[in-house]
C-alpha cells in the first residue's frame, strides 16, 4: 500500500471542549461498525496514555484486562483498574522502556485474523517504546537520541531517523499487529496533526525512507557521529522502510487533550 494511501485516511480535528469528548465520539463510531463478538485489543502510549485508556474502557467495557496496555513515563504512570500499566523513561529511552515494547510486540504479534487493536499514540511514545532494529542494542539507541535531541533537527527529521532505527515507529504497531485490524488514535500537545509525525507514527505510517535519513544525518554533520553499529545499518541497508502490510482501519489525529476537556 503506497505511503500516501495512508495519509490519505487521515482525518484531523481542530476543535473545543465539548461534550462528549472528541476522543470518545470516535471511539464509539469505531465500535458501532466493528463486528461482535470480535476480540478487541488496546494499546496506549504517550504522556497521555492513561487517559485515553480511561476513554477507552469507558468505550469498549468488554475488553479482557489482559487486552488493554498502557505505558507512559513515570511521572504520568497510576494504575488503571482494567489495564495493565508500565512505566519507562522520557525524552531518554531506558530499559523499561525496552521490555515495554517486547511486551506490546509479543500482544501485537499474538492478535491473530478477526482482531481489532485499537492504537491510542500520544506524545513521547518515541522515547517511551524504543524497539530497536535488530543489531542495534539499547546503548545505541540512547546515544542517538541524545544526539538528536541535542541537535538543530526538527521533530519531523527527528522522527524520520528515529523511525528507521525502530521496529514498532512508522508503521511497525501494523506490521506486527498484522493480520489484525488497527484502528488509529492520535493526540499531541504540539502544534502538529500529522499521525506519522505523532509519537513517530507507530500505528500510522513512515515519514520517509532509510536514504532519506542518511541524507539528513550526513547534510547536518551527524552521521560520523553516530555508533558505528547504526551507521553499517544505515549504509548497507538496501531496502527501504517497510510500509505496513495494509493501512489502518481509520487513523485520526485529535486536537490536545487539554483542548478537549479530557486531561
Amino acid at each position: 500500500m503506497a505511503l500516501q494511501a495512508l495519509k490519505s485516511l487521515s482525518c484531523a480535528m481542530q476543535v473545543g471542549v465539548q461534550s462528549p469528548p472528541p476522543l470518545e465520539t470516535e471511539l464509539r463510531r469505531t465500535k458501532s461498525s466493528l463486528t461482535l463478538n470480535h476480540k478487541t485489543v488496546v494499546i496506549a502510549v504517550g504522556h497521555d496514555a492513561c487517559t485515553m485508556m480511561d476513554t477507552a474502557l469507558n468505550v469498549f467495557g468488554d475488553v479482557s484486562a489482559e487486552d488493554a496496555i498502557a505505558v507512559t513515563s513515570h511521572e504520568n504512570h497510576r494504575e488503571i483498574d482494567g489495564s495493565e500499566v508500565l512505566a519507562a523513561s522520557h525524552p531518554i529511552p531506558n530499559a523499561e522502556g525496552l521490555d515495554a515494547s517486547r511486551i506490546v510486540t509479543d500482544k501485537l504479534t499474538n492478535s491473530g485474523v478477526g482482531t481489532n487493536v485499537i492504537a491510542l499514540i500520544s506524545d513521547g511514545a518515541s522515547a517511551l517504546l524504543p524497539s530497536p532494529v535488530a543489531g542495534v542494542s539499547l546503548n545505541d539507541n540512547i546515544r542517538i537520541n541524545e544526539l538528536l535531541l541535542a541537535s538543530d533537527l526538527n521533530i519531523y527529521q527527528i522522527n524520520l531517523v528515529r523511525q528507521c532505527i525502530s521496529t514498532l515507529k512508522g508503521g511497525g504497531i501494523l506490521r506486527a499487529a498484522y493480520p489484525a485490524v488497527v484502528h488509529s488514535f492520535s493526540t499531541t500537545r504540539q502544534d502538529i496533526l500529522d499521525p506519522s509525525v505523532i509519537g513517530s507514527g507507530p500505528s500510522a505510517g513512515p515519514l520517509g525512507t532509510i536514504a532519506d535519513a542518511r541524507r539528513l544525518l550526513i547534510e547536518k554533520g551527524l552521521f560520523t557521529r553516530l555508533p558505528r553499529l547504526v551507521r553499517e545499518f544505515l549504509e548497507n541497508s538496501s531496502t527501504p522502510l517497510e510500509v505496513p502490510l495494509a493501512p489502518p482501519a481509520k487513523v485520526v489525529s485529535l486536537a490536545p487533550l487539554t483542548r478537549l476537556g479530557v486531561a
